[in-house]
């Protein structure tokens, strides 16, 4: 019996189909390389089209940080992709995708609401005033955690 990757190729498909299903694959197999083991879990690259990855997040605190770091994303990305992938990948764009995330067992609101370190993201910002930025954006939602009823 054949594997779908084996006979993926053969399928009447326009080849632009098959490429960016080729595309994402790759990307899905760096993601967590690429933005660490806890952003993984409340991301996930959900298609490429017209030269953008378009990834799902599970609220708009998320959304805001990873759009905030999507250069850094992209920059990591076409590091570990091999060259005829990373030529085609010119952009990142983000997306709430709650269903996606409220299905997956790997996210809880629990999650949702545990404290966060900056850590290494922030250490990779280049620019001091974007860095700044960024590490109050951190400081403000860990007070909001503190004062939530959901506190883990």
């Amino acid at each position: 019996m054949y594997r779908f990757k084996e006979v993926f190729w053969e399928l009447p498909l326009p080849l632009k189909i098959k490429k960016n299903v080729f595309v994402l694959e790759a990307v899905r197999n760096a993601w967590e390389k690429v933005v660490g083991k806890k952003l993984s879990r409340v991301s996930r690259p959900l298609f490429f089209e017209e030269g953008f990855l378009i990834v799902g997040v599970p609220d708009y605190y998320y959304l805001q940080m990873f759009n905030l770091n999507s250069y850094l994303i992209l920059k990591k990305l076409k590091n570990v992709l091999p060259e005829e992938i990373k030529n085609q990948l010119s952009g990142i764009k983000f997306k709430i995708e709650r269903n996606y995330f409220k299905k997956n067992s790997k996210f809880t609101e629990k999650d949702e609401c545990k404290e966060l370190n900056p850590g290494a993201l922030v250490q990779e910002i280049e620019d001091p005033e974007l860095k700044k930025t960024f590490e109050e954006l951190f400081k403000t939602y860990n007070l909001a955690i503190k004062k939530s009823k959901y506190r883990v």
